[in-house]
C-alpha cells in the first residue's frame, strides 16, 4: 500500500482500487487483483487481501533475491549477510539475516579469517589462535615502545598466511572446529616470529624501556602506547590508590632511558632563546646530556642545571626549564587504580599527584595486613625478636610489589612495639626513637642519673629563664643528648648488645658533654643579651645607635629561639657560641661607632635579600636538596658576618662575597 486505496504494482505500476469494490478504504497492506482495468487511471478490480509472507513460496523461482552488508557475526559464529526478496519488482522479504557462505563462499570465506582468524573475534579461542594472538600482542608491544610501526606483519600479511594454508574455504566457526579436530593437529597454523616479524630491534635499544620503574619502596608496572593524539599515547605508570605517596616526581620526570634523550631535546627547544642559542646542535647536546647526566633521585631540572652549568659554563635556573608544551608522550601518565586494577583517574601534572595522595582513604591490603600479623610484636622491653630486615617485599596482585619496613616504635610514656611501616623513612625515623626508648626501658637507673645531672646543674637553672623555664628546658637538653648518643639505627641484635656495651660506660661523659655545650650557648647569650640591654638603656635616646643595637638584638633572638637545643643538632650548637660572640662584639662596636657599623651592613644586606628572596621562594613542592642548601647558605652569611663584622673571632672555614654568589646561582638552578 502506497496511500489509502492506491498500491504499488507489478512492475513499477501504481493502481487503485476500484471504489466499488468491497476493500475499498478498507483494504490491508498487501491486496491481490483478478484484473487491472484502465480508464483514466489503472484500476484493480476483484481484489482480496493477502499475507506477503504467502509469496515468496507461491512465487518460487519468479523470486529476485539480493544480498548486501556481508560481515562476520560473533555471536552466530558465521558470515552472514541481509537478504532482501523481491517479486516482480515488489518487496516482498527485506533485511532478513541468512548465511552468506553458500551464497558467496569466496567472499565470505576472506570474511572469516579476517575477522574470525587475524582479529580473534570468536567466541572460543583454538590453540593456534592464543598462541599467535600472544606473539602478535609481544611485537605490538615492541611497536608501542619504541614509537615505530615496521615491525609487526601486517593484517593484509596474516589473512595471505592463513589463507595459504586453509585447504577450502570456511565461514562459521562449526565447520572449523570440526576441520581442526580432524587434522589432530593445528601446528600448520601456529605462527613463528619470523612469520610476523619484520624489522629487529635490538636487545641493547630494547631493554631501554623496561616494563616496571623501580622506586625506593617498590616497583610499579609501565604500559607502552603509541597512538599521538590518544589520551594514553606514552608511557603510563600504574599505581595503586593507596600508593600514589611512594611515587617518586623526580623518578618519574625522567621517564624511561629510551625517551630520555627525545625529552631533554625538547626541554631544551623549550628554553628561553638567550639560553637555547648557546646549546646547539640541540640533538647532539641532548645525546651527550643523556648519556653523562647522574642518574639519582634529584629533581631532573636541578640535574640539568648543574650539568649544564659544570660542561657548558652555563647557568640556567630551574624556573628557566618548563615541560608544559612538551608532547604528551615526554610526559608520564600517571594512572590510578583501585584495588580491582581499574582506572579511578589518570594524570600528567605530577604536582596534583600529592593532592590525590592527601584526599584519597588508604586502601586495606590484605598482603599489608598479613605481614603485619607475621612481623609485628607489642610490649617489648629487650631485643628478644630476630634481627631487622632491611626491607620486605610484598606482591599485591596488581602489578605492584611494594616494599614495606620494619621499625620499633615507642607508643605512649612507657610502651615499644615492632611495627611495620609503608614509609621508609617514617620507619627510619621512628625506629631510632625507639632504639632509644628500647635503652631507657632496659636501663632506666642510667636514663635517671643523667636527667637528675641535667636538673641539678646550679649553672643550666641561672640561664633557664631564657629559654621559657627549666622544667622544658631540661627536657630538651636530654633530649638533645638522646638525638645525638641513642638515636640509631641498629637493626641486629647483636650490634644492640655492641652499642650497649660500648655507650654505658660513656653515657656520663656524654652528658657532661651535652650540658657543657648548652651552657656556652647560655652563658654566650647572657653576656650578649646583658650587654644589649645596657647598651640600649644608655643610648635610647640617640636613633643611630639605638637602631643598629635593636637590629641586633632581633638577630640574637634569631639565631638563638628559646628551643635551639631541638632545634639544632648538638654539631651547630656547638659554634653557636661564635655567633653569639660575634653579635656582642656588633652591639659594643655600634655604640661606639654607629655609622661605621652602618657601612659594614651594606656588605651583608644584599645577601640578607636575596636570602629572605629565595626563602620565600621555597613552597612544598622545593626539593630537600633546594632546603639543605638554603639552610647551609643561612650558616655560610653567618661566617661572613664574622668575617666583616668581629675578624677577631676567625671563621671556620673560607668565606668570600665570591663564594656566597656562587652558593646563590647554584640554590637558583634548584627545584
Amino acid at each position: 500500500k502506497k496511500e489509502k486505496n492506491i498500491f504499488m504494482a507489478a512492475k513499477g505500476q501504481q493502481a487503485m482500487i476500484f471504489p466499488g469494490s468491497g476493500l475499498f478504504d478498507k483494504a490491508s497492506n498487501w491486496i491481490v487483483a483478478a484484473e487491472y482495468v484502465k480508464t483514466s487511471q489503472l484500476f484493480a478490480r476483484c481484489v482480496a487481501n493477502i499475507d506477503p509472507a504467502w509469496l515468496e513460496d507461491i512465487a518460487g523461482d519468479l523470486c529476485t533475491r539480493t544480498y548486501s552488508d556481508p560481515h562476520w557475526e560473533k555471536k552466530r559464529g558465521e558470515v552472514v549477510a541481509s537478504e532482501q526478496v523481491s517479486l516482480f519488482g515488489l518487496i516482498i522479504v527485506s533485511g532478513r539475516k541468512v548465511a552468506y557462505g553458500r551464497i558467496n563462499p569466496e567472499e565470505a570465506s576472506a570474511l572469516f579469517i579476517r575477522h574470525a582468524l587475524v582479529e580473534g573475534e570468536v567466541f572460543r579461542r583454538f590453540g593456534f589462535m592464543d598462541a599467535n594472538l600472544k606473539l602478535i600482542a609481544e611485537l605490538e608491544d615492541l611497536e608501542n615502545k619504541t614509537r615505530k610501526r615496521d615491525i609487526l606483519a601486517s593484517e593484509e600479511e596474516m589473512f595471505t598466511f592463513y589463507q595459504s594454508r586453509l585447504p577450502r574455504p570456511f565461514y562459521n566457526i562449526r565447520t572449523f572446529t570440526k576441520f581442526i579436530k580432524d587434522q589432530k593437529d593445528d601446528t600448520f597454523l601456529r605462527m613463528t616470529k619470523a612469520d610476523l616479524q619484520k624489522s629487529h630491534v635490538d636487545a641493547g635499544h630494547l631493554a631501554q624501556f623496561p616494563d616496571t620503574l623501580a622506586m625506593a619502596q617498590g616497583e610499579f608496572a609501565l604500559d607502552y602506547h603509541f597512538d599521538p593524539g590518544s589520551k594514553t599515547d606514552g608511557v603510563t605508570l600504574k599505581v595503586p590508590a593507596d600508593s600514589t605517596a611512594l611515587v617518586s616526581k623526580n623518578k618519574v620526570e625522567a621517564l624511561v632511558p629510551g625517551l630520555f634523550e627525545e625529552k631533554i631535546a625538547a626541554l631544551i627547544k623549550n628554553l628561553p632563546k638567550k639560553y637555547r642559542v648557546r646549546l646547539v646542535p640541540v640533538q647532539n647536546t641532548a645525546a651527550r646530556i643523556a648519556k653523562d647526566l647522574p642518574q639519582n633521585d634529584t629533581p631532573l631540572f636541578t640535574r640539568l642545571s648543574e650539568y649544564i652549568r659544570n660542561y657548558y659554563n652555563l647557568v640556567i635556573p630551574a624556573s628557566a626549564w618548563s615541560d608544559q608544551d612538551l608532547p604528551d608522550h615526554l610526559k608520564m601518565r600517571i594512572s590510578i587504580r583501585d584495588e580491582k586494577d581499574k582506572e579511578i583517574k589518570s594524570l600528567r601534572d605530577l604536582s596534583k599527584l600529592g593532592q590525590f595522595a592527601t584526599t584519597r582513604p588508604a586502601a586495606k591490603s590484605s598482603a599489608f595486613e598479613q605481614a603485619r600479623q607475621q612481623y609485628e610484636k607489642t610490649d617489648i622491653s629487650s631485643w628478644d625478636f630476630p634481627d631487622l630486615l632491611p626491607d620486605i617485599s610484598l606482591d599485591q596482585d596488581d602489578g605492584f610489589v611494594r616494599k614495606v619496613f620494619l621499625g620499633l616504635k615507642p607508643e605512649g610514656e612507657k610502651r615499644l612495639s615492632l611495627r611495620l611501616f609503608k614509609s621508609e623513612t617514617a620507619a627510619l625515623a621512628s625506629h631510632k626513637k625507639g632504639i632509644c626508648r628500647l635503652f631507657e626501658l632496659t636501663y632506666p637507673e642510667d636514663i635517671k642519673a643523667v636527667k637528675k645531672d641535667i636538673r641539678q646543674d646550679r649553672r643550666l637553672r641561672q640561664i633557664a629563664p631564657y629559654f621559657n623555664g627549666p622544667d622544658g628546658f631540661y627536657d630538651m637538653i636530654y633530649q638533645a643528648l638522646a638525638k645525638d648518643v641513642l638515636h640509631k639505627n641498629i637493626r641486629t641484635g647483636t650490634d644492640y648488645d655492641a652499642f650497649v656495651n660500648k655507650i654505658r660506660p660513656q653515657l656520663y661523659t656524654h652528658g657532661q658533654e651535652v650540658i657543657k655545650q648548652v651552657l656556652a650557648v647560655g652563658q654566650a647569650y647572657d653576656t650578649c643579651f646583658t650587654l644589649i640591654q645596657k647598651l640600649s638603656l644608655k643610648y635610647k635616646d640617640r636613633p643611630l645607635p639605638f637602631g643598629v643595637l635593636t637590629q641586633v638584638f632581633n638577630e640574637l633572638k634569631s639565631i638563638c629561639p628559646p628551643n635551639f637545643p631541638e632545634l639544632y643538632s648538638l654539631e651547630r650548637i656547638r659554634f653557636l657560641p661564635r655567633h653569639l660572640s660575634c653579635l656582642a662584639i656588633r652591639a659594643q662596636r655600634a655604640a661606639d661607632n654607629p655609622a661605621k657599623e652602618n657601612q659594614k651592613a651594606e656588605l651583608i644586606a644584599p645577601f640578607e635579600r636575596r636570602l629572605q628572596s629565595v626563602i620565600s621562594g621555597l613552597s612544598d613542592a622545593s626539593s630537600e636538596e633546594k632546603a639543605a642548601a638554603v639552610e647551609d647558605f643561612y650558616w655560610m652569611l653567618e661566617e661572613y658576618k664574622i668575617s666583616v663584622y668581629a675578624q677577631e673571632l676567625k671563621t671556620r672555614f673560607k668565606i668570600s662575597p665570591k663564594r656566597l654568589d656562587k652558593a646563590l646561582v647554584n640554590i637558583s638552578t634548584m627545584i
